[in-house]
């Protein structure tokens, strides 16, 4: 402290002036520095929890993600196998309606084993061979002519996993097979038309496992999307949070930080001590003395109690905030639970009741139409069913999964 006093009994006569030169410091009950400190120590306490939040979700979109590819993946590959079926079907469907003189072609194991004729797309004619089993004449399309020879089925249909069962031996058809005409030929139309909407449903499936791929390496980067993308199945049920439940441990931090700024109100109307010393020098250089103060401050006017009651609500909304954060996270994993029930229901009737009878259904379909009992619209019917079926199924577990990890999130586990 550096200041000037002027001596003397009127303004006019000022005699003489006096240099004082000290220090004045003033002095604070513990608790008014305490309190703003525990207060900045809660702002990194909020800080941390927060972090921890957005890990917990991060690790819950990961989760999630690589169940979606991995999904995708299984139904990528069964829409693969229910096409190659469906086309192999499709092929001998096709070869029954031939027109022209000579055997048709035994049924393929895939679409890709039937090579395509000249012109209008028709299948390979093979002319009869020595012995072969007669076959009555197909009519119903103009300008066929009747056909001979045997017809030989697949051992096995291509399916999911490669384990379905196919359609057995097909026997050559003796006596007479007449065409479906109109109608018959309207089904394997049909037919077509569904394998081409399957087609394009793969597709998208294949544009909507890219745009997965392309969000996860957003949120976290091209290495690890490059990894889940590799090998969804090994980030399906990583652990989601850690630490329990960070949306608790946020509420009960904030009610601690509107706690701290109330302590900091309250201490604002504790007293202030003040300790001022100083040298007085006179304009010649003498040393006059020296001057020692000790005072109290109180505040008066300066609004601390309308601070302390805004404090004070602040707190009580904090509360009531972090009651209904757990209300609300209660309520949140017993709907969770309720779903992963459901959807784990749902999925285990379609995988294990569904699902097999839609396949039995389309073996059977291809059996019976491969000797020539069926009708393609029968065959059509039952590939539809299966599709559908084997797509549900495989969307189930995807629920089912997210559901799990929804409720391994909520519950910070």
């Amino acid at each position: 402290m550096i200041g000037a006093q002027a001596l003397g009994a009127m303004p006019s006569s000022l005699d003489p002036t006096m240099l004082m030169v000290g220090f004045n410091q003033t002095i604070q009950l513990p608790a008014a520095y305490q309190a703003p400190r525990a207060r900045a120590s809660l702002d990194v306490r909020w800080a941390e929890e927060e972090e921890f939040r957005l890990e917990a979700d991060l690790r819950e979109t990961l989760w999630e993600t690589a169940a979606r590819l991995h999904a995708d993946g299984l139904e990528a590959t069964a829409l693969d196998d229910e096409v190659a079926a469906a086309e192999a079907a499709l092929a001998f469907g096709r070869a029954r309606y031939a027109a022209g003189a000579g055997t048709t072609a035994p049924m393929p194991r895939s679409s890709s084993a039937v090579p395509a004729a000249a012109g209008a797309g028709r299948p390979v004619v093979q002319r009869p061979e020595a012995g072969a089993v007669g076959m009555g004449a197909m009519t119903g399309m103009g300008g066929g002519q009747a056909t001979t020879g045997t017809m030989t089925g697949t051992g096995s249909m291509p399916g999911m996993g490669g384990s379905t069962p196919g359609m057995g031996a097909m026997t050559g058809m003796g006596g007479a097979m007449t065409g479906m005409g109109a109608e018959g030929l309207a089904a394997l139309l049909g037919l077509q038309t569904q394998v081409a909407r399957v087609q394009a449903d793969r597709a998208a499936l294949a544009a909507t496992t890219d745009g997965e791929r392309a969000r996860l390496a957003l949120i976290v980067g091209d290495d690890v999307a490059g990894l889940v993308a590799a090998d969804p199945s090994r980030f399906v049920g990583v652990p989601t949070a850690p630490r329990a439940q960070p949306e608790r441990t946020l509420a009960a931090t904030t009610v601690r930080m509107a706690t701290a700024d109330l302590t900091i109100a309250r201490t604002a109307r504790q007293p202030t001590f003040m300790v001022a010393t100083a040298l007085r020098v006179m304009p010649e250089g003498m040393i006059d003395g020296v001057d020692a103060q000790l005072g109290v401050m109180f505040p008066v006017w300066d609004g601390a109690h309308a601070r302390i009651e805004a404090e004070a609500a602040d707190v009580d909304a904090a509360s009531r905030r972090a009651d209904m954060v757990g209300r609300e996270l209660d309520e949140a994993i017993a709907i969770a639970r309720s779903d992963e029930a459901a959807a784990e229901a749902r999925a285990t009737a379609l995988n294990t009741l569904a699902r097999p009878s839609a396949r039995a259904a389309w073996s059977a379909a291809l059996a019976v139409w491969g000797t020539g009992s069926g009708t393609t619209a029968d065959l059509v019917s039952a590939w539809q069913q299966d599709v559908a079926v084997t797509r549900d199924a495989i969307a189930a577990d995807l629920a089912a999964e997210l559901a799990r990890a929804r409720v391994a999130r909520l519950e910070g586990r």
